[in-house]
């Protein structure tokens, strides 16, 4: 699908079958969405470690969901095994208390 840099110039790609068979079927606001899932990568507000895999990195940001017409906090995760990231899965959430913490650790923040 695509690949491009984080902020911190590190290579992350997503792959059409991961895009076609896993986020859209399970994720549908982000039918046709991917532009904002690699804008995610390349300008979040936030990088946070994740809570389930030291290998796999959450990138949020606040973005318009056309379908919904509504602003939710995406969510991009991003799987550093290799030297490119693999993102693994995105999705919209409704609720930050539950899904970002400062506490597992924040990576990056968007000056």
């Amino acid at each position: 699908m695509f690949e491009t840099t984080d902020p911190l110039g590190r290579k992350v790609k997503l792959e059409t079958k991961t895009w076609n068979i896993h986020i859209v079927p399970s994720h549908n606001e982000l039918y046709k969405q991917d532009a904002l899932v690699k804008k995610t990568i390349e300008d979040p507000k936030f990088i946070l470690v994740d809570k389930d895999s030291q290998s796999r990195q959450n990138y949020f940001d606040l973005c318009n969901i056309p379908k919904d017409n509504s602003l939710s906090i995406l969510k991009v995760v991003v799987d550093f095994t290799n030297s490119t990231g693999d993102v693994m899965t995105a999705y919209t959430i409704k609720s930050t208390p539950t899904q970002a913490t400062t506490k597992r650790g924040v990576i990056y923040e968007r000056p």
